[in-house]
């Protein structure tokens, strides 16, 4: 069983991230600033951009696949680590990223889009992975999604 998603989540975010840039450019709705804002801004983008590696690391340590489009390939259910405290820190960390991103911008109204980066990506990426990982791993994983949540 293959996802249907032809866009890895990595390009998708970068999508939404364009997206973000042109609508702070185009229809500015709720701008800010505030004294810290940029190194908050690239502490949060720094910090998700890390929490993804780790977590990929991870998955390298089993000797498990990473590849978003192939969770079939999942050879080991993997919950240590950062896995501990999210099913999904590659894809908060994603969000961070996109945080991030909002706080440079200075946009209020881009949190809007950072809310559909997280609904489409749930919708699109994780419920159909997790549906594959059900499968794949049966009683072990439902254990797994009953202790840790799926985003945070």
């Amino acid at each position: 069983m293959k996802l249907a998603l032809k866009v890895p989540p990595p390009v998708q975010a970068l999508i939404f991230g364009i997206m973000m840039w042109f609508f702070d450019k185009r229809v500015p709705v709720g701008q800010f600033d505030f004294s810290l804002s940029l190194p908050v801004a690239i502490s949060i983008a720094v910090a998700g951009f890390a929490l993804s590696i780790v977590a990929m690391l991870e998955f390298r340590k089993v000797s498990t696949t990473v590849d978003p489009f192939h969770p079939e390939e999942a050879s080991h259910l993997v919950v240590s680590g950062v896995f501990q405290y999210s099913r999904n820190p590659m894809y908060v960390g994603l969000s961070l990223v996109l945080i991030g991103w909002t706080i440079w911008l200075g946009s209020a109204g881009n949190f809007a889009l950072l809310l559909l980066f997280v609904l489409y990506i749930t919708t699109f990426q994780i419920k159909p992975e997790e549906k594959i990982l059900r499968t794949l791993f049966g009683e072990p994983y439902e254990q797994y999604c009953a202790k840790v949540r799926r985003w945070i």
